[in-house]
């Protein structure tokens, strides 16, 4: 999606850093469930059993601690996307990214058509709760 900078008013085709001068544009981070429901934030923020259960995925997997959550979005100034996610350092279960394991203290860059879901520590392969990551204005 091609945007206008609004700091030096070049056309940009695609990303959230212009070209011409190095602005990064905010970008909303949206997820989707199976079930078609959304969630969007445009600030870091911790994804949770409530989050889960608000769009309709499969929260009973998740514990109901109150503090806990599975993974974290994180404004990234180091990914092309501008977003990035970090799992939880207490989750009982993994974060895969693309049904790749997301290590504890590491940030991954998202894009665009990346799929985020739940997984066992101990069944590995036994996967739940896929969301599809996307970005607005797509």
């Amino acid at each position: 999606m091609s945007w206008e900078c609004p700091n030096c008013t070049a056309q940009n085709e695609g990303g959230v850093v212009c070209e011409q001068c190095g602005y990064r544009r905010l970008v909303a981070i949206r997820i989707t469930s199976a079930a078609g429901k959304t969630f969007e934030t445009r600030i870091d923020f911790k994804i949770d059993r409530k989050i889960y259960k608000d769009i309709e995925s499969e929260y009973q997997y998740l514990p109901v601690t109150a503090g806990s959550y599975q993974f974290q979005l994180l404004r990234d100034e180091n990914s092309p996307s501008g977003w990035g996610i970090q799992t939880s350092p207490v989750s009982d279960l993994n974060t895969l990214l693309n049904d790749g394991v997301c290590q504890v203290g590491q940030v991954y860059p998202v894009y665009s058509g990346d799929v985020i879901k739940i997984g066992s520590r101990r069944n590995e392969g036994v996967t739940a709760a896929p969301l599809v990551v996307s970005f607005e204005g797509e």
